[in-house]
């Protein structure tokens, strides 16, 4: 029935993503959209599933482990891709992504048709009520940047914005929160590398990208609403554990993508980034001490 499949991962926030697939519906998105709850272990998957059990645009499904972002993503996708034979685009979207404008779906699809070089596209990236155009690309690591651009004070790379007549600009990586892809061509890579648990998974695809001498493409007329909860000041405890992840996901993109050299860099840099962490957290306690005291 509809060309375009969106992938949503909901982990415990059940309401947010009922109110993402809400502001799907309400746009009337012609779009088949496929929930996966990442284990959660709460109450979301029966939630869900009543609230859109009479709803065919909908399908809610249950992954047996949090997989993380690359493994439960692909669930959904190749899901899509065997229960749908209409969908010819599939897309990844984040539960705390809003749609403003229902042909979104059309115009990214558009843009695919357009030019076979791109393999994902993209919009303007609108967070917390800001354009945030660093965050709708970034360049793709190479070489020693593969370990150092993992430093926690470094700063992502952006090359110029070049745009063609049709309103798009070629970029190496765009941000997973939200972008869409040819079925084909997520079949030809073999779906989304599982080699990570979370982060890493653009510039790992941008890397695929390269390899098969296509780009990845920013779509200057197109937007959508990224909304980051932000949460209470954390403790050093967490911010320490919260980069756990990050730095797994880096050392599998090291190992795998690059080499001895970089991954032992990398060791170095997460070990600076560590004593960086404490420091600014410390700095930060007795600053605050120090106002509150006054």
């Amino acid at each position: 029935m509809f060309k375009t499949g969106v992938v949503i991962l909901n982990y415990k926030n059940f309401k947010m993503t009922e109110d993402c697939v809400e502001c799907l519906l309400e746009l009337g998105a012609p779009v088949q959209i496929v929930v996966v709850d990442n284990d959660s272990q709460n109450e979301s998957v029966a939630y869900l599933s009543s609230r859109f059990e009479n709803n065919a645009q909908i399908d809610i499904i249950a992954n047996s482990r949090n997989a993380g972002y690359a493994a439960g993503n692909n669930v959904g996708l190749r899901y899509l891709i065997r229960n749908y034979s209409d969908v010819s685009y599939v897309c990844i979207m984040n539960p705390d992504v809003r749609i403003g404008y229902r042909e979104v779906f059309q115009n990214l699809s558009a843009q695919l048709d357009a030019d076979e070089r791109i393999a994902a596209i993209t919009g303007l990236m609108i967070a917390n009520s800001v354009l945030n155009i660093n965050g709708c690309y970034w360049d793709a690591p190479k070489g020693m940047d593969a370990a150092m651009g993992h430093y926690v004070l470094a700063k992502t790379k952006h090359q110029k914005l070049i745009c063609n007549d049709n309103g798009v600009a070629y970029v190496d990586a765009v941000p997973g929160s939200f972008f869409m892809m040819k079925k084909s061509f997520y079949e030809r890579i073999g779906g989304l590398d599982e080699g990570t648990f979370l982060y890493n998974e653009e510039n790992i695809l941008a890397l695929k990208v390269k390899e098969l001498g296509m780009v990845n493409a920013l779509s200057i007329g197109d937007y959508y609403y990224h909304d980051h909860i932000r949460g209470p000041r954390k403790s050093l405890r967490y911010k320490l554990q919260s980069r756990k992840n990050g730095n797994q996901s880096r050392r599998y993109l090291c190992h795998k993508y690059f080499g001895k050299r970089e991954s032992l860099l990398l060791e170095l840099v997460i070990a600076f980034n560590d004593a960086t962490i404490i420091l600014q957290h410390l700095g930060g306690s007795v600053l605050r001490l120090f106002v509150k005291r006054g």
